[in-house]
């Protein structure tokens, strides 16, 4: 772990999330659907939406506790990758009945 966090420091995006009130994300993986989930200041999703197959989505408002909701490494450069604007993930958001408002 320690020298993949060394590796890490090299990169230019290296600590790039830290330090904002929300963060957005787009999570794509190979089979499963996309996740938007929204990160607050410590890496935990506050609220997320995932969309099915024919792209509705369902939401979700959630709390900060570490079994259910660990918090994503907001140093790593590769979650800079897949950061999206706040007005696109308030858009998903609100698509799927949750509160844009956030």
């Amino acid at each position: 772990m320690r020298d993949k966090r060394s590796e890490q420091r090299r990169q230019s995006e290296f600590g790039a999330l830290v330090g904002h009130d929300r963060v957005h994300m787009l999570f794509v993986e190979d089979d499963d659907p996309p996740m938007y989930p929204e990160l607050d200041g410590d890496g935990h999703a506050t609220r997320r939406v995932v969309l099915d197959g024919d792209g509705d989505g369902l939401s979700a408002e959630l709390d900060g506790d570490w079994p259910f909701n660990p918090p994503f490494d907001l140093y790593d450069p590769d979650l800079t990758r897949m950061r999206i604007d706040a007005d696109h993930c308030a858009a998903i958001w609100e698509k799927a009945g949750g509160n844009a408002a956030h």
